[in-house]
């Protein structure tokens, strides 16, 4: 999956129960499902317990909004506290 397909996942494209899968609308307009193993989908249970929102909502919000997270916001998150400034 894509950053931005993981960025734009609203709560609506998440099926967090047996069976576990995230829809996905990718590049070229094709929808994708990707299949959740078990300790993903019961991660993603409890995210989603500990985050409410409408169906609209993004999954992963930008810090105190209700705006989707932006990529750039993804790759800070990734790159981690060990590593800014290199």
């Amino acid at each position: 999956m894509r950053v931005s397909e993981l960025t734009s996942l609203t709560r609506t494209d998440t099926r967090p129960d047996t069976p576990a899968y995230i829809a996905c609308h990718s590049k070229g307009r094709k929808d994708r499902i990707t299949p959740l193993d078990a300790g993903t989908a019961a991660a993603l249970r409890v995210w989603l317990r500990e985050n409410p929102g409408t169906p609209t909502t993004p999954v992963f919000t930008a810090r105190g909004t209700d705006r989707k997270m932006t990529t750039d916001a993804v790759a800070q998150r990734l790159k981690g506290p060990h590593r800014q400034g290199c």
